[in-house]
């Protein structure tokens, strides 16, 4: 199958904003409430924990069917990663918002999940002593995001997957520049 057309089917894909859809079938005007954003932790925040999950879930297995079909239908490194690096963009940019969106994390975290699980696992393992010492959820992400390609290169799995790893980090630096230019008030991010 055509490359192209599977690095467009995983943006398209990765395009469907289900927390818009999941807060909307709650009654909640999603990019009017809460943190503002199109992501499943704003879902949590304003249509309650158990949609909230399953918008990233739903985010999550974008990125995860991404990789699949790219391994399923072309088999190369190369193609697994434009196709997880286009459903993130589709998330964060999506067609079906005027090239809005969320800020990736479940969807590059779903990417990863198929690429190689352990690799989340590290992740977690890494994130929840980050998370006690930063006490704050965007830096701890903004933390771990630096470090995922080092993660990755760890698993001497390919150039290609520390490129990817680098590149989703600079999306969630850009998805989060809002907070980020609020650097010096990190102790009052969410």
């Amino acid at each position: 199958m055509n490359l192209f057309l599977i690095i467009l089917v995983s943006y398209l894909l990765g395009s469907i904003p289900f927390s818009l859809l999941i807060a909307k079938a709650r009654g909640v005007e999603l990019d009017k409430s809460g943190t503002k954003n199109l992501g499943g932790s704003n879902v949590i925040l304003t249509s309650g924990v158990k949609f909230g999950i399953l918008a990233i879930v739903l985010d999550l297995l974008k990125g995860f069917l991404a990789v699949i079909l790219a391994r399923g239908l072309i088999g190369t490194d190369v193609a697994v990663v434009l196709c997880a690096l286009a459903a993130v963009l589709g998330h964060d940019f999506s067609v079906y918002l005027k090239f809005k969106g969320g800020k990736g994390l479940a969807t590059t975290g779903g990417a990863f999940l198929a690429i190689n699980p352990y690799i989340i696992l590290v992740c977690i393992i890494i994130y929840w002593p980050l998370y006690f010492l930063i006490k704050k959820y965007i830096p701890t992400t903004l933390v771990l995001l630096t470090l995922l390609p080092i993660i990755v290169l760890f698993f001497n799995i390919g150039n290609p997957y520390v490129i990817l790893a680098a590149l989703a980090a600079l999306l969630t630096y850009y998805t989060h520049r809002n907070d980020i230019r609020k650097i010096g008030a990190w102790p009052s991010l969410v």
